[in-house]
């Protein structure tokens, strides 16, 4: 089981590299390396996040051999010595999966602001578009560090994030803990609100091709009759769909 979850955990990260290595690549011989954006360099950074976020992965599994201070029942957890091999285990993946989780968080998030600097690229020039880009840049920001410190801060004293006896309660169990999951998933959607938005809310420019699609629609009718072609679609569904284009 631990072979099959390296073996793909460790296929997914070197098939990301490749596909961040292979967009830089493509990216210089477009642009060159002066004209490279804020997007491209931060692609690096989550390259090397990820990687991290990984290699964090592999120890929870391999080397803490899963093991947190989830689990366990009050009596397990009075019985167990402090000196012992498992306490150790316990303790040093409550730490990793700690870190792990913080880890993912910032990844994300960084993909995300790639987004945002892509659209801000994409849409440059799009009347409207730098206000929609500043309030991405906001709530970015502000759901980044509500994720954050929900996961961090959510159990207090932070040491109790690894703490076997007492029981710590669940929500410092980094492993099961569900209301820090809820609470930062429920931010997910807001900070995903502004760059899909943008490529639809703005594409009114669009409208002057819209005659001429229209007019090779009825071009390629008109020829597909005079030759006895039978059309899958009538003028009326063209019209329609080129109308909704």
């Amino acid at each position: 089981m631990a072979e099959n979850f390296i073996a793909e955990a460790f296929s997914l990260l070197a098939i990301s590299l490749v596909v961040i290595v292979l967009r830089w690549i493509s990216r210089v011989m477009t642009v060159g390396f002066s004209k490279l954006a804020a997007d491209d360099y931060l692609m690096i950074v989550a390259g090397a996040l990820y990687s991290a976020e990984t290699t964090v992965a592999y120890y929870v599994g391999v080397r803490w051999k899963g093991l947190a201070n989830s689990g366990m029942t009050a009596e397990e957890r009075a019985a167990l010595d402090p000196q012992s091999e498992e306490y150790r285990l316990r303790v040093g993946g409550s730490k990793n999966q700690l870190t792990g989780w913080l880890v993912y968080t910032v990844l994300l998030w960084t993909l995300k602001t790639c987004m945002l600097i892509f659209y801000s690229r994409l849409t440059d020039g799009v009347r409207n578009m730098r206000i929609r880009i500043r309030i991405g840049a906001v709530l970015l920001a502000v759901t980044f560090l509500a994720t954050f410190f929900t996961i961090l801060l959510g159990c207090q004293p932070i040491h109790r994030h690894w703490q076997i006896n007492p029981d710590p309660g669940s929500k410092c169990f980094v492993k099961f803990d569900t209301l820090t999951w809820a609470d930062g998933s429920r931010l997910l959607p807001a900070s995903n609100l502004e760059a899909p938005s943008s490529r639809f809310d703005n594409l009114e420019h669009l409208n002057g091709f819209l005659p001429h699609v229209r007019a090779v629609a009825r071009m390629s009718r008109e020829t597909a009759l005079s030759q006895d072609c039978p059309l899958t679609l009538s003028a009326d569904d063209m019209e329609v769909a080129t109308s909704h284009a």
